[in-house]
């Protein structure tokens, strides 16, 4: 049971409950009462009950999940939401089917109550270090993403890749791991089809042992209109600390580069490309004295306060209250046990 606020403007009360089968879990039901805040002129309820099966391998069989939402009636976006996903398995690949079926309050049924329509099929692979990989991914009313998958001599996944159009504005990603699991390369684009151009993260990593040392993330946008003219990009180096086995610092640094534009014939070109020192950010985190994660502090250049978060956790890491604050404001509270704060 919790509570959140939310920048002091939506205030939610919820209750999670489960069971379980050995480790895994069972059943789930969560509920959310929510209301505006001051006055609750908005409110709404939410509900979502999981039941999920399993085989003699004690590998998932079966989820089946129902959602029901209501909210003011001044607002009319009552809904209710049956889905299945069924799982079969083949050696170390396995594949999950989703049927669903849904209605919104004031849609009118004629006839009988029509079957869940089957939504989407997924595939997977498990490598040699037990990590799940999406090879396919099969929405039946959207596109289609199927993700070529390469391996490393021990089973490990080496990489893997795929292009084209997929929820509308992603448009391809490649990752890169290292014999030991550890990702290398993110590689990642994303655009629009009506001329706002592509987006592409450029994402490298390096480690000292199994501590990740440094990330450096290249951002650039180039425009939909005629030569694709580079319209501005952001290149942010993050460094890793580490006390002991501990993350304890990161430090960021950002530039920022912004072009103008010219008609060279029938293209556009980028002119008059410039770099500028961007923010620099030091996140410091905190731990108790069970080694749980307690403060996550985030400061600009000058050392000031950005933005907090703080925590409370019992001796096995559950966490029982976390609170954020942004430029010394609260803007979310949530509270999971009562004998904290």
């Amino acid at each position: 049971m919790g509570l959140q606020i939310w920048g002091g403007s939506w205030e939610n009360i919820f209750t999670i409950k489960r069971t379980y089968v050995g480790n895994a879990i069972a059943t789930e039901q969560s509920e959310t009462w929510g209301w505006s805040l001051p006055d609750g002129h908005y409110a709404d309820y939410q509900q979502r009950t999981t039941e999920n099966s399993y085989d003699n391998a004690a590998r998932l069989q079966r989820s089946i999940v129902r959602k029901s939402y209501l909210e003011s009636p001044d607002l009319g976006g009552n809904y209710v939401n049956w889905e299945s996903t069924d799982y079969t398995y083949c050696g170390k690949q396995f594949t999950a089917t989703t049927r669903a079926i849904e209605h919104y309050a004031g849609a009118k049924l004629s006839g009988p109550q029509p079957p869940p329509e089957l939504i989407e099929i997924q595939d997977f692979v498990v490598d040699a270090l037990g990590k799940v990989i999406q090879t396919r991914d099969w929405p039946l009313m959207g596109d289609e993403k199927d993700v070529t998958v390469t391996f490393h001599p021990n089973g490990v996944e080496k990489s893997e890749r795929w292009i084209g159009v997929f929820h509308n504005t992603e448009m391809g990603q490649t990752l890169v791991f290292d014999e030991s699991g550890k990702l290398l390369q993110d590689d990642k684009l994303a655009g629009h089809g009506d001329g706002r151009g592509m987006y592409r993260w450029l994402a490298t990593y390096s480690y000292d042992g199994d501590h990740l040392a440094e990330r450096q993330t290249e951002y650039s946008w180039h425009s939909g209109w005629t030569g694709d003219p580079l319209g501005n990009a952001a290149v942010t180096v993050e460094t890793y600390r580490y006390d002991g086995g501990r993350l304890a610092a990161i430090d960021s640094i950002e530039n920022d580069e912004s072009c103008t534009w010219e008609l060279d014939g029938q293209a556009w070109v980028a002119k008059n490309c410039t770099w500028t020192a961007g923010p620099v950010r030091h996140t410091a985190f905190g731990y108790d004295a069970y080694g749980n994660l307690i403060k996550r502090i985030v400061a600009d250049g000058a050392g000031a306060e950005l933005s907090r978060w703080t925590a409370v956790a019992d001796k096995d890491d559950n966490l029982l209250c976390e609170l954020q604050t942004d430029r010394g404001s609260v803007s979310s509270f949530s509270r999971y046990d009562y004998g904290c704060w």
